[in-house]
């Protein structure tokens, strides 16, 4: 079965066979490149970053993948029980690069292709992403505003960016006025 994100009323889940040829080969595609984002915060005037909110939360775990996240939890008896983590989780291996491949999922879905502030939000979150933070700079803090502001595609999902800072107090006066 071909890897699919499914859109739930709370999250998203990540269908398919994750030990594919086609997963395995796009693999360490899957994060975009820490070094290059760096180099791309530095390159201009107005640098920004953002943080979405509950990342790995928001992305829920297929039903076949689900024993691989058991835990041992005791009761108030002191009982063992077996519990099973039905989204992804801080500190599994395959929580970042499901999260991100379904958030670029998103993107590349959601996006309006001729609205062009969309065009520019979907990039952002295509290249600009390092699991759930992001930085970025831009020319103006007029562009920064506009990134701020265009959250439509990440709303469409249910997924929340949150924690704007900028090294510019125009773009942060804007951002708290929201």
């Amino acid at each position: 079965m071909p890897i699919q994100p499914i859109q739930y009323e709370l999250g998203w889940v990540i269908m398919g066979d994750l030990t594919s040829q086609r997963f395995k080969s796009h693999r360490r595609s899957c994060m975009n490149n820490l070094i290059g984002i760096l180099m791309r915060f530095c390159r201009e005037q107005i640098a920004l970053m953002c943080d979405v909110e509950r990342m790995f939360h928001q992305f829920r775990v297929s039903p076949e993948y689900l024993d691989y996240l058991r835990f041992i939890w005791f009761d108030s008896q002191g009982q063992p029980a077996v519990y099973r983590m039905r989204v992804h989780i801080f500190g599994s291996k395959s929580s970042p690069a499901c999260s991100t491949y379904g958030l670029r999922y998103l993107a590349d879905s959601s996006h309006d292709v001729d609205d062009p502030d969309s065009v520019t939000a979907a990039k952002f979150i295509q290249t600009d992403f390092y699991v759930d933070d992001s930085l970025t700079s831009v020319e103006t803090a007029d562009e920064a505003s506009k990134l701020i502001t265009n959250r439509e595609i990440c709303m469409s999902g249910n997924i929340c960016l949150h924690k704007f800072m900028s090294i510019s107090s125009e773009v942060m006066e804007q951002d708290s006025s929201q």
